[in-house]
């Protein structure tokens, strides 16, 4: 996309807070997430944006977004085919988030902002060459599994499970293989087929996570349609909204069972070959509300 600078790219200055305070006055947009093989997009305004320690959020029923900007170094404006859009890149070059205009879009808007944070250097920034951190599992043996255990059955949020794992000091496949009873089985991919099919034929609401280091996006809402085009599988949403990703990649499916203060939650997690996650998907839900019943009976009847 650097190739493009001074003629259809722009390099912003990357104050990224600053710039994603503003999206909200550009109107409808399309909010885009990558992950090496999941791609979602949903179409929104960006409301409601607030700061929480590290973390920005927007909060909205369209545009729902956990993003850390810290991992987000390169800020772009561009056109490509007649699409006008912003474009987040990390210090590696691996875009994390993209923001499109669509019809319903402020233009001037846009190229106000374009105006506003300009970089008076454009130049191609530095980008330095990819580094895999990848965490080396332990030995079993090294864990203190008992507890582990007893920790995960007395989480009262979803959210504790990442501080449980950085305490006992796990990756997320080996926490998944030491669970305790019954809190993590895996399960097929056609069995996640079936549940999904379930889902979208019963109009059961689904949450959709795609996140990669900078981002997470999460859609919500009813299943429209689902296609198989090769290897990619396509889960458009009722309310235009749509996850893609590769089934080629997904090396194992886990079907994980976290305990809350609202009862307990259940995911299928989808995860390559490296043990990374590559999309999560949730019954809907908030805070002091029970997971949905429908969803429950679409895993209890296909997860066999």
């Amino acid at each position: 996309m650097l190739l493009g600078l001074g003629e259809n790219v722009t390099l912003l200055r990357p104050e990224m807070d600053h710039i994603l305070q503003c999206i909200e006055g550009i109107g409808v947009v399309k909010a885009v997430t990558y992950n090496p093989y999941c791609e979602t997009e949903r179409c929104g305004v960006y409301r409601n944006f607030s700061k929480e320690d590290f973390t920005t959020l927007f909060l909205d029923e369209d545009i729902d977004l956990r993003i850390f900007t810290s991992r987000w170094k390169i800020a772009l404006a561009a056109e490509e085919m007649g699409k006008e859009s912003l474009q987040f890149y990390d210090v590696s070059g691996r875009a994390v988030h993209k923001i499109y205009l669509t019809d319903a879009s402020y233009r001037q808007v846009y190229l106000g902002l374009i105006a506003r944070f300009r970089d008076d250097r454009q130049a191609v920034p530095h980008i330095e060459k990819p580094v895999r951190k990848r965490m080396e599992e332990r030995r079993d043996a090294e864990i203190d599994i008992e507890e582990f255990q007893k920790a995960w059955n007395n989480m009262q949020d979803t959210h504790d499970f990442f501080g449980l794992i950085r305490k006992f000091r796990l990756t997320r496949m080996q926490a998944l293989r030491l669970a305790p009873p019954r809190r993590a089985m895996q399960v097929s991919l056609e069995s996640f087929r079936r549940t999904i099919v379930q889902c979208s034929v019963t109009e059961t609401p689904v949450m959709m996570f795609t996140a990669n280091a900078g981002c997470v996006q999460i859609n919500t809402g009813k299943l429209d349609r689902i296609d198989q085009d090769t290897s990619w599988l396509t889960i458009s949403e009722a309310s235009g909204g749509k996850v893609s990703f590769n089934e080629d990649a997904v090396h194992s499916v886990w079907h994980v069972v976290k305990p809350t203060v609202d009862g307990n939650v259940n995911s299928l997690e989808l995860y390559d070959t490296e043990g990374e996650l590559i999309v999560q998907f949730f019954g809907y839900r908030k805070p002091g509300i029970a997971e949905l019943e429908r969803w429950r009976e679409a895993l209890g009847s296909n997860l066999l």
